[in-house]
């Protein structure tokens, strides 16, 4: 017994080391004709959400005679982000390209820490949008986008100008409220502030100063008054 207790204590010390490791995984299936497609990880500000360019990019990756690639490490700053995985069209391309139509999508934007795991299931036609993350922001706001695409659907049947733009300083009025209601992360909120016009937000911040100095507040205790704090 006195011989096998210290070979426990040494397996238990290499147990409890490795599990205090944070470790983040990402992984699927990319379904396209061409095998070795080469897949791209980048960290993006809130505002590039439809931006792209060779200073985002992170890491890369090639797929195997399977279609499937994977991204694991320690690396990844520990707080929640905004990262997209994408390959480009023609392998050929000297930069970087993104498509979003209905017929076809060749990237996916996603929250994601050091500690969170994503796998993407393969698809032909869109790409990297059949995925599973367990990063609790990401799901917040992914619930969002459902909720703005409500609204989005319902301004899009007003057709008087006017009208219009009474809606538009309304639908921020209720994004607002709903991203209050179910107290969503702060990136989430920032990020639901990217398409919004600079008009209608100035319009807004001079009538509810209060949800702005929140909102700065929440980014500069998260990030330590870096990353997305400082560029709010």
């Amino acid at each position: 017994m006195k011989k096998i207790l210290p070979y426990f204590w040494t397996i238990l010390f290499l147990l409890t080391s490795f599990l205090g490791y944070s470790q983040y995984s990402i992984s699927g299936y990319l379904d396209t004709p061409e095998k070795g497609k080469r897949v791209y990880l980048s960290l993006l500000r809130y505002d590039e959400q439809m931006a792209i360019s060779k200073d985002q990019n992170l890491f890369s990756t090639l797929t195997d005679s399977t279609g499937y690639f994977s991204f694991t490490g320690k690396l990844l700053p520990k707080e929640h982000k905004l990262y997209r995985i994408h390959a480009n069209l023609d392998e050929s391309s000297q930069g970087f390209d993104i498509a979003d139509v209905d017929e076809f999508k060749n990237f996916h934007n996603f929250i994601f820490s050091n500690t969170d795991t994503i796998v993407f299931e393969p698809s032909k036609d869109l790409w990297f949008t059949r995925s599973t993350n367990t990063n609790v922001a990401d799901r917040e706001w992914r619930d969002f986008l459902t909720f703005k695409k409500q609204l989005r659907k319902e301004f899009s049947g007003i057709k008087n100008n006017e009208a219009k733009i009474q809606s538009l300083s309304q639908s921020l009025s209720e994004l607002k409220a709903y991203l209050v209601e179910v107290n969503t992360h702060p990136l989430v909120k920032l990020m639901s502030l990217y398409s919004i016009q600079e008009e209608v937000l100035k319009d807004d911040f001079e009538q509810d100063p209060e949800y702005y100095f929140a909102l700065q507040e929440g980014l500069n205790e998260y990030y330590a008054n870096q990353s997305y704090a400082l560029q709010f």
